[in-house]
């Protein structure tokens, strides 16, 4: 209260105009708001230590309207990040989903297909649960279907089948994919290997491994074609089973064809009837 009375030391001019500007006012409209409270606040501490006088006279300055907050480093993530990573999970949530309904589609299509496998060397033939699977639209000579003759490795080729009785035939080999004849289907397969000026027949399978011999033939071409068909996922402790029945020939395998021709397993048959199917999900 000294320095409201004009006793103690005498204050720098810039001070005591401040302090005249005070003593005009009166007690109850200097706490009438805290912005002025917190601005002069510094002026009614005089007596205090000057470390203390520095720290209210920094704090003075706040503007009166914006109260002062400490602002706390928070621990949240970015949101452009986050938004990202929202978009990211989106997208393999829509392809994941994409490739499931691309596959259900094709196990439901109406179009369905019985081909005959083909016995394979039976030191090759189960892989774990895995059986190998040949058929005998595998190796298909040309001089003996119609479409087109010159294909090389790597090529698409796209084969005709026709009913044959209970399973399916090649009966025509393409470049690109055709329109087939009545009651036919189109399968699309890769080729793996070309044949020329040789016939390749099929020998019994014995009980070591299967003997295929070439015999020269002028002008006959064989190609070897893979379907993505090969392999078929069984339970534990069938391998054996459908070794002997696929080797004995009556093993058939049900292939749904996509709108492009593309294969899929559908499930497997001993003799006409079903053994396995393959479910959608």
């Amino acid at each position: 209260m000294a320095c409201f009375m004009g006793f103690g030391e005498r204050q720098p001019v810039c001070r005591q105009f401040r302090l005249r500007r005070l003593r005009g006012r009166s007690p109850l409209a200097l706490f009438r708001n805290a912005g002025h409270i917190a601005r002069h606040r510094h002026l009614l501490c005089i007596g205090r230590r000057a470390a203390d006088r520095r720290q209210h006279r920094l704090r003075a300055y706040a503007p009166p309207h914006r109260p002062r907050h400490r602002h706390r480093r928070g621990c949240g993530m970015n949101p452009r990040f986050g938004m990202a990573l929202i978009v990211l999970a989106l997208g393999q949530t829509l392809f994941l989903g994409a490739m499931i309904w691309d596959r259900v589609t094709l196990l439901r299509s109406p179009d369905v297909v019985t081909l005959k496998t083909a016995p394979i060397d039976p030191r090759d033939i189960f892989r774990g649960y895995y059986v190998i699977l040949s058929y005998e639209i595998s190796q298909l000579p040309l001089d003996k279907l119609s479409g087109d003759d010159e294909f090389t490795e790597g090529d698409t080729v796209h084969v005709e089948l026709a009913p044959d009785g209970d399973t399916w035939k090649a009966v025509a080999a393409w470049r690109d994919r055709p329109e087939p004849a009545d009651g036919n289907k189109i399968i699309r397969g890769r080729i793996t290997y070309v044949l020329e000026n040789r016939m390749v027949t099929r020998a019994p399978v014995d009980d070591t491994e299967m003997t295929v011999p070439e015999a020269p033939c002028p002008g006959c071409k064989t190609v070897t074609i893979v379907y993505g068909i090969e392999s078929y996922f069984i339970p534990e402790g069938d391998g054996q089973e459908l070794e002997d029945e696929r080797n004995a020939g009556t093993l058939t395998v049900d292939v749904a064809l996509g709108r492009s021709g593309t294969p899929a397993i559908k499930g497997l048959r001993l003799n006409g009837e079903p053994v396995y199917e393959e479910p959608l999900f």
